[in-house]
């Protein structure tokens, strides 16, 4: 198995946020020292020299990401592809690859391996961490002039949670597929896809700055209580 952990260092919603101070460590720690748990094939895929700094100071490899796949439109796909590329080419190569965002820091190694045991059953080409989110028939597109009209459903229906299917939301912490997959797709969802849930205590995800300020004041009060994360 190896596990590739992207992180590029541009950010606009929130700069400089895979090393940012949360709960007393930089961000992309967390999610190195969880991938440590689980094997030593662990490398960060990023274009820029402050991320490398701190991965290496937590015990992972680095591969140095070209500029062209480090842009915000840039697919998520090519960064995978050029990194086990380049890994081939130091004589590492394994058929599970494992991805992991930093920005969704908060799994455990068991949450890695389980989503690597669905992977093996081989119903699915990817498998991707999922989260029960709230149903799709509470969300509205807000149109011109601020009118609500439902993405599915009818508006004048009141629709309670149990009556409802529940949907589920790609959480980002975790994703397993092959090397041949990642070679030959043009995109991470190419395939079937089937969902490894994890609880929403550890589906925290960091695309802006109140989220970031949440899950900082979260781990610190897990460390100050001596909690354990469900």
């Amino acid at each position: 198995m190896i596990i590739l952990i992207t992180a590029r260092g541009g950010s606009r919603g929130v700069p400089g946020k895979n090393v940012m101070n949360i709960g007393g460590k930089p961000l992309i720690a967390y999610s190195i020292e969880t991938a440590k748990e689980v094997t030593d094939n662990v490398f960060v895929t990023t274009d820029d020299d402050e991320i490398i700094k701190v991965a290496k100071e937590y015990g992972a490899g680095i591969i140095k990401r070209p500029t062209e796949y480090a842009q915000d439109k840039s697919p998520i796909i090519d960064s995978l592809r050029h990194a086990i590329i380049e890994l081939e080419k130091k004589g590492i190569r394994d058929e599970i690859i494992v991805h992991l965002l930093p920005t969704s820091p908060i799994r455990f190694k068991e949450d890695i391996l389980g989503a690597v045991e669905l992977w093996k059953t081989k119903k699915f080409d990817i498998v991707a961490s999922v989260v029960k989110t709230k149903p799709v028939e509470w969300v509205f597109n807000l149109r011109e002039g601020n009118e609500l009209s439902t993405i599915i459903g009818d508006i004048k229906k009141v629709y309670r949670r149990q009556d409802v299917e529940t949907p589920y939301f790609i959480n980002g912490s975790v994703f397993v597929m092959s090397n041949d997959y990642i070679k030959k797709s043009k995109t991470v969802y190419d395939g079937k896809i089937g969902g490894y849930v994890m609880p929403i205590e550890r589906s925290m995800q960091i695309d802006e700055h109140f989220e970031a300020k949440l899950l900082d004041l979260y781990i610190k009060d897990i460390i100050r209580n001596n909690k354990r994360i469900k």
